[in-house]
């Protein structure tokens, strides 16, 4: 019997956490207090990696933003985490897979034109059933994802206030009571060559130092000075003029060199996010799989700047809450110091399951479920041309007989 389960938890930052978002950002310093801060826009400060946000509508119908994890994001995290359990399975094996499956199990797809042909029910069954393509879905044929992943937003009170709820069971007294979760930091790029740091071991080791080093030092120099002309040359709106410390830091980035002033958003420490994951119709093997994928996840990193130490994170209350049959039975927490227990009772029989389906899982039945579908023989589009002319040419001779 299927099952349908949700998996509840509070994902809290240890170190600040940065995913980027496309949008257009600054960071713009106060010239008064000498404090940054980061707004949206193309002018002013100096250019800043801002952090995804979920817009709302709050109070009264006055819009805000709150850092968002997307669920795309955690689903491809989670997506490679199970595929990584699988493709180690089939290493021991000593079995290989395409490198179409491969691009299927993790990215969910082979190319950008999807499979039209339909499904047989044989072939629904086989991938429905198994325990890792029966979860993820994706494929030429885009199987159906059995995963159902939720934004994960901060729990705080104005989201609460803004009609929106938090999903955790036990979420209740728990909030991040800051009155700032994000904040901005710059920090400037450098260049050692320009900034004719340890010129004796350049020296030592470029080939032919002086003739490299004055042609690319005559190529920054040239520009920079063909950047301050350009700005020069504008004409400025009749505005407020950015202040002093803005105009020192807005970069003159060059093509001959790396030394400019960056900065980037970032969600502070501490903070507390609802994170919901559903399984919806599931067998035991494929939530046995997804729970140690989650494990895997547990112990990666979120976001960018990871080389830095940001993204670090800890999931607290991880609960697994049965649905099936319309209950809502929730388990005692099921990871301890941010660490499956698998032989929790509420979990040891889906650990057991997922081991147990292993041995049934061989490349060869990934690669058929996967396959992509089979191009036409030449022989075949021959064929498929002859007809549509041999069409062609009988609708035209009706067209001349009803003339006549």
């Amino acid at each position: 019997m299927k099952k349908t389960v949700s998996i509840h938890a509070i994902l809290t930052t240890l170190s600040p956490l940065h995913i980027a978002s496309p949008e257009s950002f600054r960071y713009d310093i106060n010239n008064s207090t000498g404090y940054g801060r980061v707004k949206n826009g193309t002018k002013g400060g100096i250019a800043c990696a801002g952090i995804q946000r979920r817009h709302f509508s709050g109070v009264d119908g006055v819009p805000f933003g709150l850092p968002v994890i997307a669920a795309n994001n955690v689903a491809g995290r989670l997506r490679r985490q199970a595929s990584k359990i699988v493709l180690d399975l089939l290493r021991k094996k000593n079995q290989r897979i395409t490198l179409a499956t491969y691009a299927a199990l993790t990215c969910g797809a082979i190319t950008g034109i999807p499979d039209s042909r339909d499904l047989t029910f044989a072939e629904y069954k086989d991938s429905s059933n198994h325990p890792l393509i029966g979860l993820l879905g994706g494929g030429p044929r885009m199987l159906r994802r059995r995963m159902q992943v939720l934004d994960a937003l901060p729990v705080m009170q104005v989201l609460r206030e803004g009609g929106y709820s938090v999903a955790h069971p036990n979420s209740t007294g728990r909030e991040t009571n800051a009155s700032n979760i994000t904040y901005g930091t710059a920090f400037k790029r450098g260049d050692d060559i320009s900034s004719l740091l340890d010129v004796d071991r350049m020296a030592d080791t470029v080939e032919d130092f002086e003739n490299a080093f004055f042609a690319r030092q005559k190529l920054i120099l040239e520009d920079k000075a063909k950047k301050d002309a350009d700005d020069a040359a504008k004409k400025e709106p009749k505005t407020v003029e950015p202040d002093d410390k803005n105009k020192e830091l807005e970069e003159k980035s060059s093509r001959y060199s790396t030394k400019a002033w960056s900065a980037f958003e970032f969600v502070a420490p501490g903070v507390d996010f609802d994170f919901t994951i559903n399984l919806v119709d599931v067998t035991d093997a494929q939530i046995g799989l997804f729970l140690l994928a989650l494990n895997g996840l547990s112990k990666t990193h979120l976001g960018g700047q990871s080389r830095n130490g940001l993204g670090r994170f800890k999931f607290n209350d991880v609960i697994i809450v049965d649905k099936t049959n319309g209950d809502n039975n929730a388990s005692e927490p099921i990871f301890n110091n941010n660490d499956l227990m698998s032989n929790h009772e509420a979990i040891a029989a889906y650990i057991a399951a997922w081991k147990t389906a292993t041995e049934g899982i061989t490349a060869s039945k990934m690669d058929e479920i996967m396959r992509p579908p089979v191009g036409e023989s030449d022989d075949e589009k021959k064929a498929k041309a002859d007809a549509k002319a041999a069409k062609a040419a009988e609708k035209k001779a009706g067209k001349s007989t009803a003339t006549a």
